[in-house]
Formats: structure tokens, sequence, C-alpha cells
């Protein structure tokens, strides 16, 4: 089988560090996603926000609602976006479990740096955790 320069690069940017989880989704998930992942402390009963250690991760794979599956809180991930964005642009994640760029290009800010270019939305990119 040929590779294209796609295939090199996405199998490139697979094999640099990456620091991931196994959790149980609470919803169905895809690809790509950004998701908060959820620390239950000691929990009896439904939690709340009091209960609650969050950090976001990148889902590896598409997961179904009660089922385990494996997220990169850390590294490099192919996430998806919410709208256009140019590489080396700032990011964080909205509410759609998308990743946008900040209004406000400023280094310190974000949580994602986009390595690639999505001319829309519902792009898988290559991004940097910051």
């Amino acid at each position: 089988m040929t590779k294209t320069l796609a295939n090199t690069y996405d199998d490139y940017m697979e094999n640099l560090p990456q620091a991931k989880v196994v959790a149980e989704a609470h919803a169905d998930i895809a690809k790509g996603q950004v998701v908060s992942i959820v620390l239950l402390t000691g929990v009896t009963e439904a939690p709340d926000a009091t209960d609650r250690l969050g950090h976001f991760g990148v889902a590896l794979e598409a997961i179904s609602s009660g089922e385990r599956g494996r997220f990169v809180v850390d590294g490099f991930a192919q996430i998806t976006s919410g709208g256009a964005i140019a590489i080396g642009q700032l990011c964080d994640a909205s509410a759609d479990m998308f990743i946008d760029p900040l209004s406000t290009q400023t280094d310190g800010n974000g949580t994602f740096r986009a390595l690639e270019v999505a001319s829309g939305a519902a792009a898988l990119i290559w991004c940097k955790f910051l």
C-alpha cells in the first residue's frame, strides 16, 4: 500500500507523546470530541460540582454511553473543530464538545494549539494540549 503524505503525517503524529486515561462515558461520544474527565471523590449519591475534580480529555475513539473508552489528557490529539481554525491558533473547548479559536490570541490563553487548518466545522485536526 502506498501512503499519502497525509497518512505519513498522521502516523508520525500518533507516535508523539500522549498521556491517556480510560474512563466510562456518560453519553455517546464521537472520536475527537472534547470532554470533561471527572474523578468522583467518594460520592454515594448524585454528585454536584463540589464532588468533582475535572480535566479536559479528547476521545481517541467513538464510545457509547456506559462503555469505557480511551481519552488523551496531555500531549497531541486529533480534535474536532467547531469552525474554521488556522495553524497556530490558540483554541479552547466549546459547549458543543468541539474546539474553537479564542478571540484573543495571547500566549497563556487557551487549552489547545492548532497544528493543522480546519476549513470549517466537524474537521478532525491535530492539536497540542497546552
